[in-house]
């Protein structure tokens, strides 16, 4: 039987593997810094200073010869000097007066004496220089210089700089170990924190994954170690709410749809059947059941153009031609459409209008807003039928009121009113004809125009919806409107 190891590839751009890669490329760079100053730059800053502390003790031995005797500047002269390191020579009248190491005079020899060749050709009473040996490349910086004016007491300063040589060496080791031993630990942690990030976040993703096989209301974890993780659980969860309120929503939308289509189609069946049946000759039956078949289709079709109409809003393809127009004479006009029924008594509208008043608005979207706001108010009054428009100024703005005296609606239920087919739990009989999407068109329209808007109601004191527009300056050339301030229907 062979057994075959399969091998996952490394994902190179999961988070894990950037947060290792970002994580050693630091610490790589760091450890390059610290190599090339270390290693290039430590040879030239210790020649540089070891020179500097050398001429800070030749000033200190110059000071301490000019203020003391000789006798006791060459007693105190190895208290003068701060480095153990430098050798020093003082020849006064061509003999040597102080020699800080006899044991390594003749290895300082050659140095010497080339310093002091070249203070007798100066015409300086200073001089110093670097000197590298040719066999083993070191360097020593020499330094001579005439103590006193007459130039008979000359010091001579031999500074080695070559030990660093060896110290190098030994930081080179050091820094192999530290190298190594800094990588590891970069890797380590690297993989440990990373592990602990990307955990809550494959955590997220496979629960995230549920959302997209609808199962809604799982709660993801919003108390990790990382803020912004638990703004993304958090969003999730929000997420995972609404879809499963839009999921709701969809079923009751196919329900209610199916509802709205199917009994005005049932009603066109049916009355159709009665016409071929039973009153083909009789004509007054046949026109009751005709206008009944046509106010049915009347029903499905503006069912249809709603929906269109809502789909295309929520598109963003509501398009508004604004226009100036008297908002007054727009209310007259849809109150005479219901002129028949405020005729026959069925309702009662009280309209309070006590000026014209000019907006800037697509009339035709005003017009249907209204016309939803008044249906809506006629199926479902009170048992007083009455029914009262306001149409007031307040300030730049005007404020157009349809009021009922109707059951009203719960508040668990009032904030749910303007989705589609949306209804509470007091008004989910069908009483009349309509699309059930009329209120959603309603607040499209009114947001496209940034218009405020509202539902004040109360359980048993009926409801007022209500919205506001800018109002705008009248056109010169319009036509002088109807002067009156009050517009009641009654039977």
């Amino acid at each position: 039987m062979n057994t075959k190891l399969h091998l996952t590839k490394p994902n190179l751009r999961s988070i894990k593997s950037r947060m290792w890669f970002v994580i050693v490329s630091v610490i790589v760079l760091i450890l390059f810094l610290v190599w090339f100053l270390q290693i290039f730059f430590l040879n030239n800053y210790f020649g540089r200073m070891k020179i500097n502390y050398t001429k800070a003790n030749i000033y200190g031995i110059k000071q301490a010869y000019s203020s003391m005797s000789q006798t006791d500047f060459l007693n105190d002269l190895n208290s003068i000097v701060n480095l153990d390191d430098i050798y020093i020579k003082i020849v006064a009248n061509n003999k040597t007066v102080y020699n800080s190491n006899s044991a390594i005079s003749n290895i300082y020899k050659n140095e010497i004496n080339q310093i002091n060749q070249s203070l007798v050709d100066s015409p300086e009473d200073t001089v110093s220089t670097t000197i590298r040996d040719k066999v083993t490349a070191k360097d020593t910086w020499v330094y001579a210089s005439y103590l006193d004016p007459s130039q008979k007491t000359v010091i001579y300063v031999v500074s080695p700089l070559y030990p660093m040589d060896s110290t190098i060496n030994i930081l080179q080791d050091q820094f192999i170990y530290i190298t190594f031993i800094s990588l590891a630990l970069a890797s380590i942690v690297a993989i440990f924190y990373a592990q602990k990030l990307t955990k809550p976040i494959l955590t997220l993703t496979e629960r995230a994954k549920s959302l997209g096989n609808g199962e809604y209301g799982r709660v993801y974890d919003t108390k990790t170690a990382y803020t912004e993780l638990n703004s993304l659980a958090q969003t999730l969860n929000d997420a995972s709410v609404k879809l499963e309120k839009s999921a709701v929503f969809q079923k009751n939308l196919l329900s209610n749809l199916s509802h709205e289509l199917k009994t005005p189609l049932t009603m066109i069946q049916s009355y159709a059947e009665m016409i071929r049946d039973l009153s083909g000759d009789d004509k007054e039956a046949r026109e009751k059941h005709l206008n009944i078949i046509i106010e049915e289709s009347h029903t499905v079709n503006t069912l249809i153009n709603d929906i269109m109409t809502l789909a295309k809003s929520q598109a963003g393809e509501l398009k508004l031609n604004y226009s100036i127009f008297n908002i007054k004479d727009l209310f007259k006009s849809i109150l005479k459409t219901y002129e028949l029924k405020l005729e026959q008594g069925e309702y009662k509208v009280s309209f309070i209008c006590h000026s014209d008043i000019y907006v800037k608005a697509d009339e035709d979207k005003i017009r249907q807003v209204v016309t939803n706001f008044l249906t809506n108010a006629m199926k479902y009054c009170g048992q007083d039928k009455l029914i009262v428009i306001e149409v007031k100024k307040i300030g730049d703005m005007v404020s157009c009121a349809i009021i009922d005296n109707g059951k009203g609606i719960a508040p668990n239920e009032a904030e749910f009113i303007w989705n589609r087919f949306a209804q509470s739990s007091t008004n989910h009989i069908r009483k009349t004809s309509g699309s059930g999407v009329g209120l959603s068109i309603v607040k499209e329209i009114l947001v496209a125009h940034q218009a405020n808007f509202g539902l004040e109601t109360k359980v048993g004191a009926g409801s007022k919806f209500w919205f506001e527009l800018k109002c705008y300056k009248p056109p010169e050339a319009s036509p002088k409107a109807l002067d009156f301030t009050r517009f009641m229907v009654t039977r």
